[in-house]
């Protein structure tokens, strides 16, 4: 089956994510990967930055930054020295062998659909994108368009679902793998699982387990399309909830209730 996954060049929790999923995928299988900005539209990278500053403080913005140079750093070394371990997103699939491309432009854009298109995609993946697929873009693939949300739909759609389940005290999370339509996190659903959130968590170690359930998610779901035996569950409207990014308020009091970010 031609698979092409679509996400961002992460540097902290992705790249466990994909070298646990890519280690799945069927050897039949034709791989592709395009990884787009980590900006929302006309988001630049020091608007970005301020917002992360606001919400968490320059302290975490620090370290946070740091982390990623010194896994810049970690993937250059890895590639002069040979080495298979994977700091990046593109090294992940590198390491399997499997082709990437850049995309600076809307990934809805006519030459993006175009080279989408020539590649004649089964499925496109969608993980952690900051772009809204358009209709064209979600009709172009023959068996559809997937999306993993952290979270057990519907309830806590929308933005850093994690940071909010652990905020609200939620014992238990989850990761929900559904076909994307033109609603935001609406789609019928293909793979659901629950993930128990421990009293020790922090937010980054939730998150780090959680791309691991993740992973074996999605590998499930494409082995599901692969077969052609599956039905998905049409997504419930009971219990729904929405939540954006948070403000430095919403941080505060996530401290202030005894939590961590790492």
């Amino acid at each position: 089956m031609n698979v092409v996954f679509i996400t961002v060049n992460d540097y902290t929790h992705l790249p466990i994510f994909f070298s646990s999923l890519l280690s799945k995928v069927g050897e039949e299988d034709v791989v592709k990967c395009v990884i787009i900005r980590p900006l929302y539209k006309g988001q630049s990278t020091f608007a970005a930055a301020k917002k992360f500053v606001t919400t968490f403080g320059p302290k975490e913005f620090g370290l946070t930054a740091a982390e990623i140079m010194a896994k810049k750093v970690l993937t250059r070394i890895n590639r002069l020295s040979g080495l298979d371990k994977a700091f990046s997103v593109e090294d992940a699939f590198a390491a399997f062998g499997f082709e990437i491309h850049y995309e600076d432009e809307d990934i809805n854009s006519v030459a993006s659909l175009e080279r989408l298109g020539n590649w004649g995609p089964d499925l496109i993946v969608s993980i952690s994108c900051t772009q809204i697929f358009g209709r064209e873009l979600l009709h172009l693939p023959a068996r559809g368009c997937l999306n993993l949300h952290g979270a057990p739909l519907p309830r806590y759609r929308g933005v850093f679902p994690s940071f909010w389940m652990l905020k609200h005290g939620e014992t238990e999370g989850g990761m929900t793998l559904f076909f994307m339509n033109e609603r935001i996190d609406g789609g019928d659903i293909l793979v659901q699982e629950r993930i128990p959130i421990h009293p020790y968590d922090t937010l980054r170690s939730y998150i780090r387990r959680s791309k691991l359930v993740g992973a074996d998610v999605v590998a499930k779901g494409i082995e599901k399309i692969r077969s052609g035996n599956y039905e998905p569950q049409p997504m419930p409207q009971k219990d729904s909830s929405y939540f954006g990014w948070p403000s430095r308020r919403e941080v505060r009091e996530f401290r202030a209730s005894g939590k961590r970010l790492r």
